[in-house]
């Protein structure tokens, strides 16, 4: 039985990207989002491919821990596939849909740290590369694809199952 949901992420993330881009290769990128955004639309990340940690912060109070036997973080959309630590402790690795996880043993009563690592795939970046034509006689390049950690990110905390 679900006893609260709480979106994540109101202060904004901080997001520092390392990978390759349109900037060239092995570039390290530091983007402040107060909402989450498809790298698509950011300018910065349009052209990203690599991994990015996306890290804020989580309040929980000792009576939310006490009463809730699971505390679900559900990532909604993530593309491609995203590593999740808190308080510096691995939760685990999402790779498909759904992208939740049980986060109740690594959570303290105040102030939690949330890391999100994404990573997408290389097309964002070969995008930028100009290949030669193909047999047609049309340019051979490929598009930057929807990245990033999407959202909503929410907390599901649930009672014991009795």
């Amino acid at each position: 039985t679900e006893l609260k949901q709480e979106k994540v992420g109101g202060q904004g993330w901080s997001v520092d990207a390392v990978g390759d881009s349109g900037q060239g290769a092995g570039v390290h990128l530091q983007v402040h989002m107060t909402e989450l955004k498809d790298w698509l639309n950011v300018p910065e990340l349009r052209t990203f491919s690599g991994r990015a940690t996306y890290t804020t912060h989580i309040s929980v109070s000792q009576a939310e821990l006490n009463h809730a036997g699971r505390v679900l973080l559900d990532l909604g959309k993530v593309r491609v596939a995203a590593d999740v630590k808190v308080n510096g402790v691995d939760a685990g690795q999402l790779v498909t849909q759904p992208f939740s996880l049980n986060i109740r043993p690594m959570l303290h009563p105040g102030d939690n740290v949330l890391k999100i690592t994404v990573a997408n795939t290389l097309s964002n970046y070969a995008s930028t590369i100009h290949l030669r034509k193909t047999s047609f006689g049309r340019p051979n390049k490929c598009r930057p694809l929807s990245s990033g950690l999407l959202g909503p990110v929410v907390l599901k905390y649930e009672k014991n199952a009795s």
